[in-house]
């Protein structure tokens, strides 16, 4: 290495020495490694990176030093943090379909508010996990912060890019915890997309103020004015609330910043009263272990405060705290409405959990969420299961009953399906028939409320809210679930992770641990493999999630490990008491194929089934109709959402999406239909083990009887000769003769011994 090499940097101002005192400085973490692994290298030249004024790597030769300049006193600035009460704060995230362009628009948003310069970072900043480069999709919500002026006053902005695949859909449900508004955009050339709709529920359904907006005006096919109406129809937005911006331009998004500010409520808080955060993201930092991302509720936090969680007992000392501008940036205090990260020297993964309530620890205060941990219930404990939400509303009616309410409203939480088709009952309630209108009625509510006040009441440690409202003159009555912010998932996809050698077993461990931290929608429990030794049984949102977990895991980790093929989880009802007691529940959830019980002792089983919608151009329902019908689904309806476009629903197992479902529908459908799910509960379902299993009688370790169980046998004879008329003895024992020999071929593969090492070569 050439010293003369060294002079470039006069050009900016940083001679050799001040870098030496940089990168000896306790505020300056510098990291050496291997220019291999980075682009910065140059054989001939050292070439300083600059990046936001300040100098981020610097490359000579094959060595690469990293240097981190957010904390630096030369590094970026942040103004006095007091100076933004909740008045001048806005917290939004930005929601939409897969590849509408929301990682662009974020990119456009930050340039306009300064926080980036034109040009001098790639494409999709917010986007930086290797996976997600390599994609090309955003599989992890992201924070940034912005200063914003408008009208002679400077506002604090907290964006959230949230991603759009159905299976990442915890990141968005963490996200609107801690926002008051959303961004839903949708794409102006594809239109209304299935994930559009669930986003859009999502968001709705969390009393979230929505700005909707079309995106790719700028294309030569888009077509504006009949998606807006798409969205009328299919969301009840009206064309005129719907902002038209091309994120890749600029157009138009200087106006939706405006509308951000004017139409997005600020944070409700008191900086005066005890501080209290709301934990929703974290993860774990090489150099100083746990950060997390917390939404100040009330009070305020500064540096050396003393701070607890509510899920634990622990207490920490606040090492850093500061704003995410997207990269850290130190400030002296938080503030009520604000989002910024907290550093306190967590040691483990397991002490930071998302949606737990942080608080000064001399002011202890009750948690902003209802987290309750999941449980299975014990027969004993059946007399003190919860009230069904009909008995709730019951009670309200008897508590205030007008003869003027004849009408209930049931959220979408509650009836599936509810915004495409209407249904109508009766409910009585001591004797009186009240009319009940299914219907997704919160659109409704939206255009025809005067006043909402809102009155609630618990059930199942929730909260059900009551809204009275008026239309026509009338007053009627509409409940659902409060927006209680319950950060709450439930897996649908499970494999079994091994490491490829034992040896390799705790440093796998400790890998699972700390990305679980940054992604907490994983549920792990341990489990033994006679070919793979000690595991982990992990569970997904989806067959993708899986696929971008594992991958992850090896590309930040640098852990490889072998993953067993994915299954759905199965539900088996026992009929006798003795395996009641011995597993402590009447209906046993299996999720390992291996670990599913006998069928003589359970009365039934059950699969996972969902609710499917799928947006599609209306020359493939017939191809999209066979597809499902192959696939056990039941088609609820078909809804046109114009004359070219229709909404399918079908209801069909989890079993038969998650493996292939998708890659045929875009094949068979030119990659224009677009799908979508839910859970739908579970249905009985017959399961049946494909291998003889021997039943037998041991007295002193010697058998004095034996009966094979044989595996369900295909009835060739009946098929292929009585269905024709035909009593041929000779044709049917030919035919016998044959399925037996198969049967003996396929027992050849059926049990054989191996040593693991084998097993780990293929």
């Amino acid at each position: 290495m050439h010293c003369g090499r060294f002079r470039r940097f006069g050009e900016l101002g940083v001679g050799i020495k001040q870098l030496a005192n940089r990168l000896s400085s306790r505020r300056i973490h510098g990291r050496l490694s291997s220019a291999h692994n980075s682009s910065l290298a140059h054989p001939k030249s050292l070439r300083p990176r600059v990046i936001f004024n300040s100098i981020r790597s610097v490359c000579c030769s094959r060595v690469v030093f990293a240097v981190d300049y957010s904390r630096d006193p030369d590094g970026p600035k942040l103004p006095d943090l007091q100076d933004f009460p909740p008045e001048l704060i806005r917290n939004f995230c930005i929601v939409a379909h897969v590849d509408h362009g929301k990682s662009t628009l974020a990119d456009r948003i930050l340039e306009i508010t300064g926080t980036i310069k034109p040009g001098s970072h790639d494409n999709q900043v917010l986007d930086r996990l290797e996976v997600e480069r390599e994609r090309g999709i955003t599989v992890k919500a992201q924070t940034a912060s912005l200063f914003y002026e408008l009208d002679g006053k400077t506002y604090l902005l907290n964006l959230i890019d949230t991603p759009g695949h159905v299976d990442f859909n915890y990141e968005v449900a963490r996200s609107l915890a801690a926002c008051q508004g959303v961004v839903l955009l949708v794409d102006a050339n594809q239109g209304v997309q299935a994930q559009t709709l669930a986003t859009f529920y999502s968001a709705f359904e969390a009393d979230k103020t929505i700005i909707p907006a079309l995106n790719k005006i700028d294309l030569k096919h888009a077509n504006p004015d009949a998606v807006a109406a798409q969205m009328k129809k299919a969301l009840d937005i009206e064309p005129s609330e719907v902002l038209r911006i091309s994120a890749k331009l600029g157009t138009g998004v200087p106006d939706l910043l405006r509308a951000i500010v004017h139409r997005i409520p600020p944070p409700v808080g008191n900086v005066n009263k005890p501080f209290r955060g709301l934990v929703f993201d974290s993860w774990f930092d090489k150099r100083r272990g746990v950060v997390t991302l917390v939404a100040v509720v009330d009070g305020q936090l500064k540096k050396e405060d003393k701070i607890s969680f509510v899920s634990s007992d622990k207490v920490y000392e606040v090492k850093d705290i500061g704003l995410m501008r997207p990269d850290k940036v130190s400030a002296e205090k938080l503030y009520a409405g604000q989002v910024g990260y907290i550093m306190c020297g967590m040691k483990t993964t397991k002490e930071a959990q998302i949606g737990d309530t942080v608080s000064h620890k001399s002011s202890p205060v009750p948690p902003i969420l209802p987290i309750r941990p999941a449980k299975q219930m014990h027969p004993e404990e059946k007399s003190k299961a919860k009230p069904a939400a009909s008995d709730v509303v019951a009670a309200y009616i008897r508590q205030r009953r007008h003869p003027a309410w004849t009408s209930f409203f049931l959220s979408r939480r509650h009836v599936t399906n509810s915004h495409f088709g209407l249904s109508h009952f009766n409910f009585n309630v001591d004797g009186h028939n009240y009319h009940v209108l299914r219907t997704g009625c919160f659109p409704f509510l939206k255009y025809h409320c005067t006043k909402r006040p809102y009155e609630d009441l618990s059930w199942d440690n929730r909260l059900m809210r009551f809204l009275k409202i008026l239309n026509l003159g009338l007053p009627m009555l509409a409940y659902g679930l409060a927006a209680s912010f319950l950060i709450k998932h439930e897996e649908r996809v499970f494999a079994g992770v091994y490491p490829e050698d034992q040896s390799q077993n705790e440093s796998l461990r400790g890998s699972l641990d700390k990305l679980m931290l940054n992604d907490s929608s994983v549920s792990v429990t341990m489990e033994q493999s006679a070919a793979l030794g000690q595991g982990w049984r992990l569970g997904f949102l989806g067959l993708l999630h899986m696929e971008v977990f594992l991958q992850r895991l090896e590309y930040e980790h640098g852990a490889t490990c072998i993953a067993t093929i994915p299954s759905v989880p199965y539900r088996a009802k026992f009929k006798f008491e003795k395996q009641i007691k011995e597993f402590r529940t009447e209906v046993l959830t299996v999720v390992n194929p291996q670990s599913i019980p006998e069928a003589s002792v359970v009365s039934e089983f059950s699969e996972p089934w969902v609710m499917g919608t799928i947006l599609t151009p209306s020359e493939y329902m017939g191809e999209i109709l066979a597809i499902c019908m192959e696939r056990r689904a039941q088609q609820k309806n078909a809804t046109f959402l114009d004359n070219t476009r229709v909404l399918m629903q079908f209801h069909m197992p989890l079993s038969e999406v998650i493996v292939d479902f998708f890659d045929i529908l875009k094949s068979k459908t030119s990659g224009y239909a677009s799908f979508d799910y839910e859970d739908a509960g579970y249905r009985p379902c017959t399961l049946v083990k494909q291998f003889p299993v021997a039943i037998q009688a041991t007295v002193g370790g010697k058998i004095i009887a034996r009966e094979d169980l044989k595996q369900l046998r295909k009835d060739v004879v009946a098929q292929k000769i009585y269905s024709h008329g035909g009593r041929d003895k000779g044709r049917a024992q030919k035919l016998l003769n044959r399925q037996k020999e198969g049967k003996a071929r396929m027992r050849m593969v059926e049990t054989f011994r191996y040593h693991t090492t084998v097993l780990l070569k293929f």
